[in-house]
């Protein structure tokens, strides 16, 4: 399928191209290649529209608020340069990045992070400062309910600020 704004994607390949021409990250979004690029851009615009308030999710109407074409950037170029982020995006992908392991108390420690929740975290913090903050919920392992009485995420947002009692 084509990319089509604001149908299937936030954003175009030359607006990304415009994107990363100042971005210390413009060599790798380069040796994408355009049809990677592409690609990348539609299926992180679906992870995103999946993850935002219903108003921000695709089909869209233009303009397109710009943090969602930021995320939608950020997140294609991570997808195009690791396809773990693709086929399984809510998981560390460690293999073959482990540093060192120690045994007690349990620690893993790792080159680099290359995907999972360090990703999406920085992916929804740009979509925060935007109109489309995220939706949490089990999809992005964001939110959970402990019965506690507590307040969590699935609180209703009205004058029941405390469990469901």
């Amino acid at each position: 399928m084509a990319l089509v704004l604001g149908t299937n994607s936030y954003a175009t390949v030359a607006e990304a191209d415009t994107y990363y021409d100042d971005n210390l990250r413009n060599d790798s979004w380069d040796g994408l290649g355009a049809s990677v690029q592409s690609q990348a851009l539609i299926t992180a615009s679906g992870n995103i529209s999946n993850a935002v308030l219903e108003e921000c999710r695709l089909p869209i109407d233009l303009p397109i608020d710009d943090s969602l074409k930021q995320a939608t950037y950020e997140l294609a170029l991570d997808m195009g340069l690791d396809s773990a982020l693709v086929t399984n995006p809510g998981t560390t992908n460690a293999d073959g990045n482990i540093k060192k392991v120690v045994a007690g108390p349990a620690s893993v420690e790792y080159f680099r992070v290359r995907s999972g929740q360090a990703l999406s975290d920085r992916i929804y913090q740009i979509l925060a400062v935007g109109g489309c903050a995220f939706v949490p919920g089990p999809s992005i392992g964001t939110s959970s309910a402990s019965g506690t009485g507590d307040s969590s995420s699935f609180d209703c947002p009205s004058n029941r600020t405390k469990g469901f009692f």
